[in-house]
């Protein structure tokens, strides 16, 4: 026996067999009735159709033979699956078969013809006869074998579709099945074909009710009915049975039904080409709650805004009107036909001109465009005064999405009870001023013994007399300054002044209060001149009220502390304490006339109310501002800005002192670093957090800056990055200690961000102040760094890790490289070994011949020999060290070179 070689394509054979889920199948009664057909056509005992899968012949229609599965080894259709019809006239005389089981067991084959049966082009199985006694099977009988296979394999494409219309079905129930969404599907005649649990639950109270196959819509109803439940349409006053035949007749979908008339659903009904209804039922009780709810709200705020005095309106993105109170349009007076949502804002402009009403601000100038407010995202306040007196006080907000809020509020009322007020003021300060000087002339008398000496109650009593005719005065004199100030009388003598200066008697005048409280305070003056243009004794005045308040807020033992330096181009002169803070509630008031944090009349602290009002307006005359920061418990920092005088007031980054800016988490830490650079000769001041070292650094220039990654209100790190970003901060040596290893060490930002040293772990101090001394060495001038490379974007990047702290000029080749040398003395050399025109390897006796032979980095794709390795400094290669390891071995070179 000679058994038959595998096709050439078996795997696509069996693949083609299992796509039309012919493997492992049983006999099927379809293709036992081709099989008796082709007995019958053919006349021969034995027919049968089989499908030759991995191991087996399975046979799954016969005459003749059983059906099942058989050894593929014996089988003669092995021989037919080759591709071709076989057909053996006598078995006992073909080689092939004399000695198989087959032939000398039963069943006795002497006859045998079969022809491959085809799935996607492949021979998966054959439609075989058999006979006892030898025979042959001439064309036209082999012709007939071959159409018959042709039906066989229309029975195996029929069999493929009714399986996957089966599978559809089957995936179609378990989607409608699974929909959380009720769902149903109706004939032409209203009889439902097919529905969900959900729609069963919903209707009939649960998903395990049964029913009966094709119950109509009306029966359907009235066992909806006979459960119990009421469904409502909405809008409607008959039930849904009712109304339902009605909607179908109207085509109306979507509609809303309410069941018990809590639960809510959304039915939407779609009609098929076969007349079939799709229907499904999506609870929206929720969305239902919702939208009674905006709608409760709504009514909420068409009353609120039909009944509040404030005039409140809101824009669109296109300035329409969306909604607006009644006083809004009474108080601007809109035309009756504008009264409506809509209206643009522009055209109630227009409106009002054309009736001849005049908008205006109080205070002067331009009123804001909507379009600015827009494109700024700004909120805009201002006083409007309408041609008929009146004064609005408005607020227009542009909102992130474009819309436009505007609100306004009359304060005509108002405005005339300031200027009596204002009018009062006035006139009782200049009537007092005059008989209070007389008064406080004559008690100053009576005290210095003009009139003889006074007996020890009458001295104390003409003391307290004395010191409150002075608090008085200085009352009427404030009275007078915010009068003058306000009203434009007050004259101001310009002229140039140190800031530094007026820091130094600000801080003197207010000793002997300090010391009356037992309050330290101190001037940090700027290493130059700070100029400004201004009135002396007005600035003073400023500066007296801003050190004057710091010290009474201040309890015994603390420290008020006056700095000068620049705030951006800005001079500013600083005032800190480390008293209670600033009262939240207190703080938007904090500048008007008349406000004290403690308003009660058992106040700890004397004071009219009117200095910080007075100051304000002293600075805005001089073109500055006052801002301030305050947290309760640690203390507050006035900031006094004023504009420069020239360029001259820039301090000079080469001054004498190296100034270090510490600022740590812990203040042991602070301690131990300020002692051993004080030690060193350096001077050292102490921030007490991230926020407090920018304002440092942006008031003062400092040469180092020593941080630790973990402060109090932030990340040290971002502390560095933020100080690189302004203007005193750019060139800072900057010193990181960290308590634990960070992985931002070795990153590409942390090079770029020419940190001078990073120190892990336990505080080294020795290093510490080496690294600090080391800066003036190091930071003298830029690294000059030769980058042999023909790769200019990696050089690009290369540049940026080094950042400040080099100078990067480019070579792609060896003849720039060679003219570079020749022309200008390096520091570094960094080497790409393959070059266009040859080795960078050349450049390295030009490179040593040199007075002072720079460092040389070799970092490239190739490796070098030893002996070249051995003539370099460092080798890094490419695929294993990157940009930001070569950026920190040229720093350390340098540091070796120069340190």
């Amino acid at each position: 026996m000679i058994l038959p070689p595998l096709p050439v394509d078996e795997d696509d054979r069996l693949s083609a067999l299992k796509s039309y889920c012919l493997d492992n199948i049983s006999a099927e009664p379809a293709f036992g009735r081709l099989a008796a057909i082709v007995a019958e056509s053919l006349e021969v005992p034995i027919a049968y159709l089989s499908f030759v899968e991995n191991k087996s012949c399975n046979i799954i229609g016969a005459v003749g033979l059983p059906t099942g599965p058989g050894p593929r080894e014996v089988a003669f259709c092995g021989y037919t699956i080759l591709g071709n019809p076989l057909v053996v006239p006598d078995a006992l005389l073909d080689e092939r078969f004399v000695d198989n089981p087959h032939v000398l067991g039963p069943p006795h084959i002497r006859f045998f013809a079969g022809v491959p049966v085809r799935a996607l082009g492949q021979p998966v199985g054959t439609l075989s006869i058999i006979d006892t006694t030898p025979r042959d099977l001439s064309g036209p009988g082999l012709r007939k074998l071959q159409g018959l296979a042709r039906t066989a394999e229309d029975l195996i494409q029929f069999r493929l579709g009714n399986i996957r219309h089966a599978a559809a079905e089957r995936r179609l129930e378990s989607i409608i099945e699974s929909n959380p969404v009720a769902m149903a599907v109706y004939d032409a005649q209203d009889r439902l074909l097919l529905s969900n649990g959900r729609y069963r639950e919903t209707f009939l109270g649960s998903a395990e009710v049964k029913l009966d196959a094709l119950i109509t819509l009306s029966d359907l109803f009235d066992r909806i009915a006979a459960g119990g439940r009421r469904i409502w349409i909405e809008g409607q006053t008959v039930d849904w049975k009712t109304r339902r035949m009605e909607l179908r007749r109207e085509g109306v979908s979507p509609y809303y039904i309410q069941i018990d008339g809590q639960q809510w659903l959304l039915c939407h009904e779609t009609r098929t080409e076969a007349g079939e209804l799709v229907a499904s039922f999506a609870d929206v009780t929720a969305l239902k709650e919702r939208e009674a709810v905006a709608a409760e709200q709504a009514a909420v705020l068409r009353t609120t805004l039909e009944n509040i005095d404030q005039g409140l309106a809101l824009f669109d993105s296109g300035r329409r009107l969306v909604a607006c109170s009644k006083a809004y349009f009474d108080l601007f007076d809109v035309s009756p036909k504008l009264r409506r949502n809509g209206t643009r804002l522009e055209t109630m402009i227009h409106d009002l001109a054309r009736r001849g009403v005049v908008l205006g601000r109080e205070a002067g100038g331009d009123l804001p465009r909507p379009e600015e407010l827009l494109r700024d995202r700004g909120t805009r306040r201002f006083e409007l005064r309408l041609d008929g007196g009146r004064v609005l006080s408005t607020t227009m907000a542009a909102l992130d999405d474009g819309r436009l809020v505007v609100t306004c509020l009359d304060i005509t009322e108002r405005k005339e009870v300031e200027r009596l007020k204002d009018e009062f003021v006035s006139t009782v300060s200049h009537e007092l001023r005059t008989p209070l000087t007389s008064i406080a002339g004559s008690l100053g008398l009576m005290a210095a013994g003009a009139t003889g000496e006074l007996p020890p109650a009458a001295a104390r009593l003409v003391g307290i007399a004395h010191r409150n005719t002075d608090r008085l005065t200085r009352l009427v004199n404030d009275l007078l300054d915010i009068d003058k100030v306000e009203s434009g009388q007050m004259q101001f003598e310009l002229k140039r002044i140190d800031l530094n200066v007026l820091a130094v008697q600000a801080v003197e005048q207010s000793h002997p209060l300090a010391e009356r409280v037992n309050v330290a305070i101190e001037a940090r003056t700027a290493p130059k001149p700070i100029l400004v243009e201004g009135d002396v004794n007005r600035l003073l005045q400023v500066a007296d009220n801003l050190v004057s308040n710091a010290i009474k807020y201040s309890a015994p033992g603390q420290s008020v502390t006056v700095t000068v330096g620049l705030k951006g181009e800005r001079a500013c002169l600083s005032v800190i304490d480390r008293g209670p803070g600033i009262p939240e509630e207190f703080r938007s008031q904090m500048f008007r006339r008349f406000s004290q944090a403690d308003a009660s009349d058992r106040r700890s602290q004397e004071g009219s109310g009117l200095g910080l009002a007075i100051a304000l307006a002293i600075c805005h005359r001089h073109g500055g501002t006052i801002s301030y920061e305050s947290t309760i418990g640690i203390g507050t920092r006035f900031d006094l800005e004023l504009p420069l005088a020239d360029s001259s007031a820039l301090p000079d980054p080469s001054g004498a002192g190296v100034q270090c800016l510490v600022c740590q988490g812990d203040e042991l830490a602070s301690d131990r670093i300020r002692h051993a650079l004080e030690q060193a000769g350096l001077t050292v001041e102490i921030a007490q957090g991230l926020e407090a070292a920018l304002s440092a650094i942006h008031a003062q220039l400092f040469e180092v800056l020593v941080t630790d990654l973990l402060l109090p209100d932030g990340d040290g790190f971002d502390l560095v990055r933020r100080a690189r970003a302004l203007r005193n901060g750019n060139e800072l040596a900057v010193v990181v200690t960290a308590s634990r290893p960070d992985p931002r060490r070795n990153s590409v930002e942390t090079v770029a961000l020419n940190i001078l040293d990073w120190i892990e772990g336990d505080l080294d101090i020795n290093r510490l102040t080496s690294a600090v001394e080391r800066r003036g060495r190091f930071f003298d001038r830029a690294l000059r760094v030769l980058h042999v490379e023909d790769a200019a974007d990696l050089s690009q990047v290369v540049a940026i890790a080094l950042g400040s702290t080099a100078g990067v000029d480019l070579a792609t080749d060896l003849e720039t490289a060679r003219l570079r040398l020749v022309s200008k003395e390096y520091d570094v050399v960094i080497l790409d070994i393959a070059l266009p025109d040859g080795s960078a390897l050349d450049l390295l006796p030009m490179i040593a011949a040199g007075p002072h032979p720079p460092a040389v980095v070799i970092f490239s794709g190739i490796e070098p020999s030893s002996d070249v390795s051995a003539m370099v400094h460092r080798v890094l290669m490419k695929s294993r060290s990157g940009v930001t390891q070569l950026a920190e071995t040229v720093r350390e070179i340098a540091r070796e070179r120069h340190g």
